[in-house]
């Protein structure tokens, strides 16, 4: 199916245009401004629907815009009208040519356009990675790339924190220096520790029985010290008695109260010298030896638990390893099924291949191929389609020469296909002519 003709009224910058499609290639032409594009983008947003409508679609001050198409083979079959608000509001419908109105009509065109393709001269434009999005899904693959594209990220950011995990524990394990020739199993500390603990009371007690003696010992100088003033007191009171023979009875008498007192104390003083030569030593137990053993023994304990970290630091990232190299396997996996789905994928353009990241053609990305090649290339690939409209836009061909032209005349005839074209011309001689918003035939 083919558009025969189509007219457009107050559509964006076009006032009044009416368009029959002649041979294979129509062009819209005009110097800049006069609406030469909006010519052409009237037609296919219209069959597009309201998903391809631009912000304003009417032509500023007037109540409404109106676009008419005729489709159908060697006839017109089909007529669409469309009826365009200013805000945007429509009305569409498609009609027999006997007059019956057919339903769901935007249905009727999807179904007629399906695949439809775009601009083949934007096509050559866009970068490599969109040109290979583009024919992805013109193409027909077995597989769901977004799937697996999907997969594929979520595959790599996990396997980025597990090697993450991995450089941690490789740092931690490097480390740690392990002494040679530890035991497997930790020395047991109780023994030692209890005897420590046993050594410590009898010292304690030893301490305690030496404190008692000392302060024995105290008591006995004091007594000693007591006797020993008691003795002088009497030297002093003999040179006194000597020095006054007039107090001889009295100082006499004192001495006799001295001896007695002195009697006394000596008496007191037998069993506290007794006591004290009689009571105990302490015996202090040397637990250096003791001691030297227990950090022996803490020192290996703490090699023995370093070297079973080691041991576990060395299973925790063979484990992380294992779970890297999986997720690796399974995204080389999902790009090996992409590239076999590409590789069984039918392509439009015998030579043609494609990956994620460009188009090639016979090896070489397209965008590094020659213009005319380029544009011989993105035309076939737009004409493979499975659309049932058979038409195709160049929204601005003023760079195409006589020679392109020619070639995609040659295109359109071998694929059954029609080109509308806007084109700068300022000659007023070529294709439908646009002045003002409005258009006519070339002189």
């Amino acid at each position: 199916m083919r558009v025969i003709e189509y007219q457009i009224e107050n559509y964006m910058k076009v006032r009044l245009l009416g368009v029959k499609l002649k041979g294979r290639i129509t062009q819209i032409t005009g110097k800049n401004g006069q609406g030469k594009t909006s010519g052409v983008r009237a037609l296919f947003d219209a069959l597009r629907g309201k998903r391809s409508q631009p912000e304003m679609p009417v032509r500023k001050g007037a109540e409404r815009a109106r676009i008419w198409a005729g489709l159908g083979e060697e006839k017109i079959d089909l007529h669409l009208r469309l009826t365009v608000l200013p805000n945007g509001s429509r009305t569409l419908s498609l009609e027999t040519d006997k007059g019956v109105k057919v339903d769901r009509p935007q249905d009727v065109l999807d179904k007629l356009m399906q695949d439809m393709p775009g601009d083949p001269l934007e096509f050559m434009k866009m970068p490599a990675k969109q040109q290979a999005e583009i024919l992805r899904g013109l193409v027909k693959v077995d597989v769901d790339f977004d799937a697996l594209n999907k997969d594929n990220a979520c595959d790599y950011e996990e396997r980025t924190e597990i090697n993450k995990q991995i450089r941690r524990l490789e740092a931690e394990t490097q480390s740690m220096v392990v002494q040679d020739g530890l035991p497997k199993e930790k020395l047991d500390e109780s023994e030692i520790r209890a005897k420590m603990g046993a050594a410590t009371e009898t010292n304690a007690r030893a301490r305690d029985l030496d404190r008692a003696k000392q302060d024995a010992y105290v008591e006995l100088t004091n007594a000693r010290f007591k006797v020993s003033q008691k003795g002088d007191a009497i030297a002093r009171t003999k040179r006194e008695l000597e020095e006054a023979e007039k107090k001889v009875r009295g100082l006499r008498a004192s001495v006799g109260i001295l001896q007695k007192e002195q009697g006394a104390l000596s008496e007191a003083v037998k069993p506290l010298q007794e006591k004290h030569e009689a009571m105990p030593a302490g015996e202090l137990i040397d637990v250096s030896a003791l001691s030297a053993e227990l950090d022996r023994i803490q020192v290996t304990n703490r090699e023995i638990d370093r070297a079973a970290k080691a041991a576990g630091l060395r299973k925790d990232l063979d484990a992380e390893r294992v779970k890297a190299n999986k997720l690796t396997r399974a995204m080389e996996e999902r790009e090996e099924q992409k590239r076999a789905a590409m590789a069984k994928a039918k392509m439009p353009v015998d030579g043609m291949t494609f990956d994620e990241n460009a188009v090639l053609f016979k090896g070489i990305p397209l965008t590094q191929l020659g213009e005319a090649e380029q544009l011989r290339v993105c035309c076939q690939v737009f004409m493979s389609g499975k659309s049932e409209l058979r038409i195709l836009p160049i929204w601005h061909g003023e760079a195409l020469d006589e020679d392109n032209l020619k070639m995609l005349e040659a295109l359109c005839e071998e694929n059954d296909f029609h080109i509308l074209m806007a084109r700068v011309d300022s000659s007023g001689k070529v294709g439908i002519v646009m002045e003002d918003g409005e258009g006519h035939e070339a002189e």
